[in-house]
């Protein structure tokens, strides 16, 4: 009955394998520790990303409230609460993003 684990792969296959002594990455352009986006151009695309991400949540509250007569009162027939449309994020400061 074969071993299962090290001993079928061989250590020097084993060896080959490993990615000992490379730089540890991060996986995002993010780093978690300070919230800040790294100055790549994968940082910024992740930015933009995420601003869009909250845009999007911004319009479909905007959306439900206009839906739900948020802010308006039927009686005197006024719009007691102006609901404010959210302004898009720009991408023109990254010309790998500008469409």
């Amino acid at each position: 009955m074969p071993k299962r684990g090290l001993s079928r792969l061989g250590c020097s296959d084993f060896r080959m394998t490993l990615s000992w002594g490379e730089k540890n990455l991060a996986g995002a352009p993010f780093n978690i520790v300070t919230h800040a986006y790294d100055g790549t151009a994968a940082g910024q695309k992740l930015r933009h990303h995420d601003d869009m991400v909250k845009f999007r949540g911004e319009l479909r509250t905007m959306n439900l409230a206009a839906r739900n007569h948020l802010g308006f009162n039927p009686i005197i027939g006024e719009q007691v609460y102006p609901i404010r449309i959210p302004e898009r994020p720009h991408a023109a400061s990254m010309p790998a993003l500008a469409h």
